[in-house]
């Protein structure tokens, strides 16, 4: 897994799983090296198998939002994300991804910042859903809860200056005060997962979104 040689990985996870079939750790490692290699519907079929084994599973559910998110279908792992976290087995790290997926598409009523909220009131210390809850301010525009959140975050993280997650994030705010040169010179510091198979909701694809918007070009996919 550190080395990002996913067909080796996925191998030892399968061989892991016959040893252990109840194995919590193995189901989610085949899950994730199958997604990195694009095998979806062996993936969904592996979820479905343990959601049918264990009703309401929880990692089976998480697991079915990872691969419709895995595949792009943003608006599809939301909706799924919604059956996450309305299990009692939810945590809110299950709202922190629900609200960070709302960036990836075009929602009715815009970004999930109840979610992002009910997020960081759960866990107020998390410094992943403070992240995210400045980021979907600056996506609504609410560009002063943008700043004041985002800056409690880096100041628990201990950074003097942003670091690429952040970047993305002002490059939102100067967007929206119209700052466009500005906003591409942040956007263009963020730098991309350091394994492709991270990119489907990482924050170098929101910046490469955004880059592409304002500098009229249509986004890699």
């Amino acid at each position: 897994e550190q080395l990002h040689d996913h067909e080796h990985a996925l191998a030892a996870a399968q061989d892991l799983a016959t040893r252990a079939p109840d194995s919590r750790r193995a189901f989610l490692a085949r899950i994730a090296q199958l997604n990195a290699l694009h095998r979806f519907g062996e993936a969904s079929e592996l979820a479905q198998q343990r959601l049918h084994a264990r009703t309401n599973d929880i990692d089976a559910l998480r697991a079915l939002e990872y691969i419709l998110a895995a595949q792009h279908d943003y608006a599809g792992a939301y909706r799924q994300g919604l059956k996450v976290v309305a299990s009692t087995q939810a945590a809110a790290m299950d709202l922190n991804e629900l609200a960070w997926l709302s960036l990836f598409f075009d929602r009715d009523g815009g970004p999930d910042i109840d979610t992002a909220l009910r997020a960081v009131q759960e866990q107020p210390k998390n410094l992943a859903a403070l992240h995210t809850l400045g980021c979907l301010y600056a996506e609504a525009g609410k560009t002063r809860e943008a700043r004041e959140v985002l800056l409690q975050s880096m100041d628990a993280r201990g950074l003097s200056e942003p670091n690429s997650d952040f970047w993305y994030a002002f490059g939102r705010i100067a967007e929206q005060f119209g700052e466009r040169d500005i906003a591409i010179a942040d956007y263009q510091r963020v730098k991309p997962a350091s394994d492709a198979a991270d990119d489907s909701l990482a924050t170098y694809r929101l910046a490469r979104n955004r880059l592409a918007v304002l500098q009229g070009v249509r986004p890699t996919p």
